[in-house]
C-alpha cells in the first residue's frame, strides 16, 4: 500500500545511517519486524541483533538483562555474565515497548545511549559497547513526558527518527496479499490442504476491522490453516468476530452522545450508525423499505468524514481519562490520536 511503502522508503534511507530510530505503531502491526529489517539493511547486517521485551521484566531483571553482573551482585550469581549490549557489540539492540522503561533506570540507558558505555550490576568497571539502538512503542512518548513518566532527554535521544506503522485497517489493500503469504506458510508446516480462498473467505478479511492488526490476520488464518481440510478457505474456517464488541467500543453515550453546535460546524446528528458486517447488498430494513446509507445533519446535508471523524475524537477524548484510554476505544494508538487532536486544534 502506499502508506506502508512510504515507511519503508523511509526505513531504507534511515538503515544506512547510525541513527537512533523509535518505531511507533498499535500492537501487532510488525515494529519487531520493521527493527530487523533495518538491521539486516543496515552496515552492521554482519552482526548480531538483539531485542529486550521491556514489559516483561523488573527494573532489577532488565538491568541485569541490558548490563549483565558480576559474580556474587546478588543472590544466585554463581558467575559473572555479559548482558544483551555486550553480545550484540557492533550490532543492533531492539528495545521493544520503551514506553514501559522503568523510570529508574532510564538514566542509565540514556548514559549508554550518549556515552556508549555502562557498567555490569556489581561492577564499577565502566565497560564501552558499539550498538545501534532502535526502539519501539505503542504508547504516547511525548503525552508520557509531560506526565513526568518518561525522561525527556531521553526521549529526545530515542526519537532521532521515528517511523509510525499504520495499522491493517489503514491498509487494506494489503490484506489478501499478506493473508495469502501466511496460508502458503502454514500450509507447508502442517502439510494442510488449504491452496487459496473463497469469494465469501475473501469478503470477510476485506470488511473485518481487525483490531489487532498483522498479528491477528496470522493468527487467524493459522488456525484456519490448522482446522480446514479444504482447499479454500471460507468464512466460517475464519471464525471472525464482526460484533462491535469485538473492537474495543468507547462505553455507552460516548459514541451515540450528539455534540453542541458551533459555529464552525453544523449540529450532530442523534446517533451515529456502525455497520460492523460484511458489505451489504442493498440497504433495506426488515420492513423492505430503503434506508439513506449516509449520514445527515439536521438540515437533511450529508456530514462529511472530515466532521465525522472531529465529532468522534472529540467525543471520545472528554469521555476518556487518559489519552490511551481515548485511543483505545477508537481502535488508533495514541501517537496517531495525539497527531490528529493536534490537526483538528482539539484539546
Amino acid at each position: 500500500s502506499p502508506l506502508m511503502r512510504q515507511v519503508l522508503a523511509l526505513a531504507e534511507q534511515v538503515a544506512a545511517t547510525d541513527a537512533n530510530i523509535l518505531i511507533l505503531g498499535e500492537s501487532g502491526t510488525g515494529k519487531n519486524v520493521l527493527a530487523k529489517m533495518i538491521h539486516r539493511m543496515s552496515p552492521r547486517a554482519n552482526k548480531d541483533f538483539g531485542t529486550v521485551n521491556c514489559p516483561s521484566l523488573s527494573a532489577e531483571l532488565l538491568e541485569n538483562e541490558l548490563f549483565g553482573h558480576r559474580k556474587g551482585a546478588f543472590t544466585g550469581a554463581t558467575d559473572s555474565a555479559e548482558g544483551r549490549v555486550a553480545k550484540v557489540d557492533g550490532g543492533t539492540l531492539f528495545l521493544d515497548e520503551i514506553g514501559d522503561f522503568p523510570l529508574a533506570l532510564q538514566p542509565k540507558l540514556l548514559r549508554f545511549i550518549q556515552e556508549k558505555e555502562y557498567e555490569r550490576v556489581g561492577d564499577p568497571t565502566t565497560r564501552r559497547a558499539d550498538v545501534r539502538i532502535i526502539v519501539a512503542t505503542n504508547r504516547d512518548l511525548a503525552d508520557m513526558v509531560r506526565q513526568g513518566s518518561f525522561r525527556q532527554d531521553l526521549f529526545y535521544r530515542v526519537n532521532v527518527v521515528a517511523l509510525t506503522l499504520p495499522t491493517l485497517r489503514e491498509r487494506r489493500e494489503d490484506v489478501e496479499g499478506l493473508a495469502r503469504g501466511f496460508l502458503r506458510k502454514f500450509a507447508k508446516a502442517y502439510g494442510r490442504p488449504a491452496r487459496g480462498f473463497t469469494d465469501c473467505g475473501r469478503d470477510a478479511l476485506l470488511h473485518y476491522a481487525w483490531p489487532g492488526n498483522v498479528r491477528e490476520l496470522q493468527n487467524v488464518i493459522e488456525r484456519a490453516v490448522i482446522l480446514c481440510n479444504e482447499e479454500a478457505l471460507d468464512r466460517r474456517h475464519l471464525a471472525l468476530d464482526f460484533s462491535v464488541a469485538s473492537l474495543a467500543p468507547m462505553p455507552q453515550g460516548a459514541v451515540t452522545a450528539p455534540l453542541e453546535h458551533t459555529e464552525s460546524r453544523p449540529p450532530a446528528p442523534a446517533r451515529v450508525a456502525h455497520y460492523f458486517s460484511e458489505a451489504p447488498a442493498s440497504w433495506a430494513d426488515p420492513a423492505g423499505t430503503e434506508k439513506d446509507p449516509l449520514m445527515r445533519n439536521e438540515d437533511g446535508e450529508p456530514i462529511s468524514l472530515h466532521d465525522l471523524e472531529r465529532r468522534q475524537l472529540e467525543a471520545a477524548l472528554a469521555a476518556a481519562q487518559t489519552l490511551e484510554e481515548a485511543a483505545r476505544w477508537l481502535g488508533i494508538d495514541a501517537s496517531t490520536l495525539y497527531r490528529k487532536r493536534k490537526a483538528y486544534g482539539l484539546k
